[in-house]
């Protein structure tokens, strides 16, 4: 595989036609070998990725983006500023043994993610019945892992699940979150 820089995806409509959990497990956007300058704008995702966005990249933008009945959002196991904006994220756990998340950051290597800002959108966990089995899995809206670093940041979401910090680095959630499901009032 090669390594690309400095692309934008733009308008996109990716569908997975239902596949979730079927093997092979399918992502709509792999990316490895370290990209650079990404920015996914505009695009739709839905039914049934296994994980929506994946990989290793820095300075990846994912703005004004839909993604929607899938198993899990974007997983950045390695690489600086990830930056999801104004992006509504709803996924469906699939297995008590294997993460459902809108967003993962970093993994468990030391400094494998540096800086996080979500800001803008709806993230919804649907546990679909299922208890996670946390020695293996988290079903959580944002899920931060122990080698996360530099500025974490959560503003202006709304968010209909947990969120769990592995990491020592503290997640700055600013007052304009909303947390929970809507009111019917």
């Amino acid at each position: 595989m090669r390594k690309i820089d400095n692309i934008t995806i733009e308008g996109c409509e990716f569908d997975a036609k239902g596949r979730f959990m079927t093997e092979p497990h399918i992502n709509a956007i792999q990316l490895d070998n370290k990209c650079s300058n990404i920015t996914i704008d505009n695009c739709s995702f839905r039914n049934g990725y296994y994980v929506t966005i994946n990989g290793y990249a820095d300075n990846l933008t994912v703005q004004n983006c839909t993604i929607e009945n899938c198993k899990s959002g974007i997983n950045l196991q390695g690489g600086e500023n990830l930056r999801v904006i104004n992006t509504d994220i709803s996924v469906i756990a699939q297995g008590a043994d294997n993460d459902t998340y809108c967003v993962r950051f970093a993994s468990s290597s030391d400094s494998s993610g540096n800086n996080l800002t979500v800001s803008g959108g709806k993230y919804i966990v649907d546990k679909n019945g299922l208890v996670a089995d946390e020695t293996k899995a988290f079903h959580s809206a944002i899920i931060i892992r122990s080698g996360a670093s530099g500025d974490l940041k959560a503003s202006g979401l709304h968010i209909i699940g947990e969120v769990v910090n592995l990491s020592e680095t503290l997640l700055y959630a600013d007052i304009n979150n909303k947390w929970g499901n809507e009111s019917k009032d």
